[in-house]
């Protein structure tokens, strides 16, 4: 199945193309459109298989439509957040943010680590729509 046969904005195309990204997997099939209707998921797939496109599509997605609604705001607060449970996997989903964010024009911001404190305050009155974190 193509990525935009499961309505997603279509300033995701360039991130598509960017990467080759023709079909999605059996994961990101399932996963995607259920997101897209807000309902719950619980999902189990193998390394390799897209797991992190598998949410971070349908957040980016609603990010993007909310977007123009909060243009003009003037309070610094993410318009999503996605708390991982380890550093690493902190790491690994903000970087598959990033390289989608980069099309949609959208920030993206990790706080994790050791110097987590000094992270807080650097994020603090900065604006940015998605907010990725480790506690």
């Amino acid at each position: 199945m193509s990525f935009k046969n499961l309505g997603l904005v279509p300033e995701l195309d360039a991130f598509f193309k960017e990467y080759g990204l023709k079909s999605a997997t059996d994961i990101q099939k399932k996963a995607i459109p259920k997101m897209l209707k807000r309902e719950h998921l619980v999902a189990v797939a193998p390394t390799g298989t897209g797991k992190p496109l598998a949410y971070a599509l349908p957040v980016m997605n609603e990010v993007k439509k909310v977007e123009a609604t909060f243009k003009a705001r003037d309070v610094a607060s993410p318009l999503a957040i996605i708390v991982a449970p380890t550093r690493e996997l902190c790491s690994q989903i903000f970087n598959e943010f990033k390289k989608i964010s980069h099309h949609q024009k959208l920030r993206v911001r990790n706080s994790s680590g050791a110097n987590a404190t000094n992270e807080y305050i650097k994020l603090v009155g900065s604006k940015f729509e998605i907010l990725i974190a480790t506690p």
